[in-house]
């Protein structure tokens, strides 16, 4: 396959520089792994506890490894203290998530998908857990990106973090009724485009917990999944100017639903991503509660989203009634200024096209 086509020399030198951070963040889990079974050693032996002041200084210590090595796209930072009734019971937690390259597949083009890490440190023992999510995006992805918008530098780590917040919505969508053609597509990015996808199976296994105690014990308990996972996997990105009517009207209707539902909907969005935490230690389902999801439902039973998302040319094709929708800053023609420096390439017509 040919890559980088029609894309600028420095476009190929920023997308060349982020591929190259991310390939990495499998040596970078190694070398945590490795790291943390020495710190171990040096804290904990024959029983002995560590004090909350030093839990503390290792976390820094992990977390700025961590970003060294990993690049995440997101943290989260727990603490709990010690009390007079506990002493003892204190604890430090960093959460990430961030992106890593798959094992190559003939099926698909340099596959990418996302990880989660969670470090819990106590006085008796630090864990690690390492889970991957179900979802993915391919190369191709990141260079229609490079070359359909503008001022992006690190084009794996945008999609990586949409991916990351919409991960929760896609779990909710698949497999409904409405969608049993398998197509999606969400927002992306303050109104520049949408990522265009489907739920398929994927070959992939990598999930394990990790714990060392207070004598040093290292206790390992593999989380495996069967021989394939459902993933939802982003095929191509369309920016604004090429998305038709009814495209544009579905992802107005789901960039407002989770605006108007913000505080909600990314709560859920960290319990789907992290599963657990020192505040919920025992996984609980990622719920949008009771008004959140009655809304969603309504959204997604809209006639104009539902067909848009259809791969059949003959259904997605935009009426007379698609082009007297108000769009909003959706519209084409919202805004001044461009939103990429090209001409504008060949139209995209079917929502999961794929653009050679």
């Amino acid at each position: 396959m040919m890559r980088h086509r029609e894309l600028s020399a420095a476009d190929i030198r920023l997308l060349a520089a982020d591929a190259a951070t991310v390939d990495h963040s499998r040596e970078g889990l190694a070398w945590v792994q490795s790291t943390i079974e020495k710190v171990v050693g040096s804290h904990f032996y024959n029983g002995r506890r560590i004090t909350h002041p030093q839990c503390k200084a290792l976390a820094a210590q992990l977390d700025d490894l961590v970003q060294r090595r990993m690049a995440p796209l997101d943290i989260r930072d727990r603490e709990r203290r010690p009390t007079l009734a506990k002493p003892k019971g204190g604890a430090v937690e960093s959460s990430y998530v961030g992106i890593f390259r798959m094992k190559d597949s003939p099926s698909f083009d340099r596959l990418y998908s996302l990880y989660t890490l969670r470090t819990t440190i106590t006085s008796r023992a630090i864990e690690v857990e390492y889970n991957t999510l179900p979802v993915a995006f391919t190369y191709h992805v990141a260079e229609r990106l490079m070359l359909r918008t503008r001022d992006v530098s690190e084009a794996l780590h945008d999609i990586g973090n949409e991916l990351a917040d919409w991960a929760v919505f896609l779990s909710k969508t698949d497999g409904r009724p409405q969608f049993s053609h398998n197509f999606m597509a969400v927002p992306f990015m303050d109104r520049r485009g949408a990522l265009l996808g489907e739920y398929v199976n994927i070959r992939h296994v990598e999930n394990f917990l990790v714990r060392y105690d207070e004598d040093g014990e290292f206790i390992s308990e593999s989380q495996p999944w069967l021989k394939t996972r459902r993933h939802f996997l982003v095929r191509t990105f369309v920016d604004r100017y090429k998305l038709r009517p009814n495209q544009s009207h579905a992802m107005r209707l789901l960039e407002t639903w989770r605006r108007e539902y913000d505080d909600v909907y990314m709560a859920a969005r960290d319990q789907y991503v992290w599963k657990t935490s020192l505040e919920c230690p025992i996984p609980v389902a990622a719920e949008f509660g009771e008004e959140c999801s009655t809304m969603l439902d309504r959204v997604l039973e809209d006639d104009a989203l539902v067909r848009s998302m259809h791969p059949d040319r003959n259904v997605n094709a935009p009426t007379a009634r698609d082009f007297r929708m108000q769009l909003g800053e959706w519209h084409p023609a919202y805004g001044r200024a461009p939103l990429r420096p090209t001409a504008l390439v060949e139209a995209e017509t079917a929502p999961i096209a794929v653009a050679a």
